[in-house]
């Protein structure tokens, strides 16, 4: 979930414009607001932050659904429908397809397009991503070496130390899904390892094909996901394999893309300006019915919180369960889920919708996103390590009333030091890799005007 300067390729009236001094959006956390160099011709838009924002509400909700005891309160139900957040996961793959697509895009034909964007992706992402791995690392080796004999018997970090190849080389995914690692404490790193990924690649598209061509492309992307979760699916591999594997996440990144170029056109801009309405509606309806008719043929409801007690103690499978019967509609599901979030973006983005554009706005809301990516690092790690040192899940989760105070303390706790942590790993530590864009300028070309 790492992320670029949010952008907005043909403002809408009254969409604010970027800050050249970056005040306001740094202290947002917002990582576009304090380059010193902004790029040319893209503003920044403050909706796209409280969508992220968004983003990061719903994965929290759905971590926290994992203690509180809504099985015991609300009945099983409440419970499957509180744990689908992850669907946060996939809107951050929209809006990650479309800004870095922009980005690339607007730098074709310039110098070192290359090297200016893996060296502003690399000063985002890593110095957090493998801080973390590092510190992890240390406190591993002082244990396993400093103390062999408690080491023997401390399962947790054994696994995690097993893990640890596949967090370094940004392959959580495929370990999780093919070779069945237990990540224990961030098994959520999976979502970066899908982004990272796919740039490894998309760059080089972008580059070689036409805007006509890179159209073609993003549509293929989402016919190439289509099928390769449909062939995991008949495999017999899981619904977690048929989320994770990087082509299965194509269609949101693909349907990211298709937005951030069509948007660089005033036919194309025109387009999603009139439509994303409509198709956001239809989207969204049909995602919701989906939703409850996947809770609704769920046939073993109570297994629901003993897998998720699994995994916040480092399994997987997370509300995934709910497609174990069913898992077609795993495969089924997120295409609505896609083009509902793609569509919501694309009617941002073009001024389709006011009232969606001052909600995104909303100061609040834009916080969370400025620092949705320390959240997103860190709040799992938090959330496991409280869990299991002042509670015990099985306890919380088979409760009925008199539990849900301890869970809901636990919750607020882990919320406060982890929005703690993101907001100190930005100011004084992310930032000082962030200054270091300016070595790498970014050129974007003159944004299309709203139509």
């Amino acid at each position: 979930m790492g992320r670029e300067q949010s952008e907005n390729p043909g403002a809408s009236p009254g969409a604010p414009g970027r800050n050249p001094e970056g005040g306001g959006d740094a202290a947002l956390g917002t990582a576009g607001g304090i380059e010193e160099i902004a790029a040319l011709g893209r503003r920044h838009y403050p909706a796209l932050d409280g969508l992220r924002g968004l983003a990061i509400l719903l994965v929290l909700f759905c971590h926290y659904a994992l203690v509180l005891p809504v099985r015991g309160v609300l009945g099983a139900d409440s419970e499957a429908l509180a744990v689908q957040g992850w669907v946060g996961v996939t809107l951050f793959f929209v809006l990650s397809g479309f800004l870095i697509t922009g980005i690339l895009y607007d730098a074709k034909g310039q110098s070192h397009y290359f090297r200016n964007f893996y060296a502003r992706r690399t000063l985002r992402i890593f110095p957090l991503y493998y801080g973390v791995l590092a510190v992890e690392l240390l406190v591993l080796l002082v244990i396993k070496f400093g103390f062999p004999h408690a080491w023997l018997h401390l399962h947790n970090p054994q696994k995690l130390w097993a893990a640890m190849p596949w967090f370094w080389s940004y392959t959580t995914n495929v370990g999780m899904a093919f070779f069945h690692i237990h990540t224990v404490l961030q098994g959520h790193f999976w979502s970066l390892a899908v982004e990272e990924q796919f740039y490894l690649v998309w760059p080089v598209l972008i580059l070689l094909l036409s805007r006509r061509g890179l159209i073609r492309a993003c549509l293929a992307l989402v016919v190439i996901a289509f099928a390769t979760r449909f062939l995991l699916t008949a495999l017999g591999r899981g619904p977690f394999a048929a989320y994770s594997f990087t082509p299965c996440q194509f269609d949101a990144l693909g349907l990211g893309a298709l937005v951030a170029i069509l948007a660089r056109e005033p036919a194309g801009h025109g387009w999603l300006k009139r439509y994303s309405p409509p198709v956001l509606a239809a989207a969204a309806t049909l995602t919701l019915v989906s939703f409850f008719t996947i809770v609704a043929l769920r046939i073993n409801p109570a297994s629901l919180g003993e897998i998720n007690v699994r995994v916040a103690r480092g399994g997987n499978a997370g509300g995934f369960v709910v497609f174990r019967d069913v898992p077609w509609l795993c495969d089924v599901l997120y295409a609505p889920l896609d083009a509902a979030f793609a569509a919501l973006l694309a009617a941002i983005v073009t001024g389709a919708s006011a009232r969606l554009g001052a909600f995104f706005s909303w100061t609040p809301l834009r916080a969370l996103g400025g620092y949705s990516y320390g959240l997103y690092v860190f709040h799992f790690i938090v959330f496991v390590i409280l869990g299991n040192l002042l509670l015990h899940f099985p306890r919380i989760r088979d409760a009925t009333t008199n539990q849900m105070l301890p869970a809901i303390g636990l919750l607020l706790t882990n919320l406060v030091i982890s929005l703690t942590l993101a907001v100190a790993s930005f100011h004084l530590y992310e930032k000082r890799f962030l200054k270091l864009k300016k070595n790498f300028p970014e050129r974007a070309a003159a944004a299309v005007p709203p139509q």
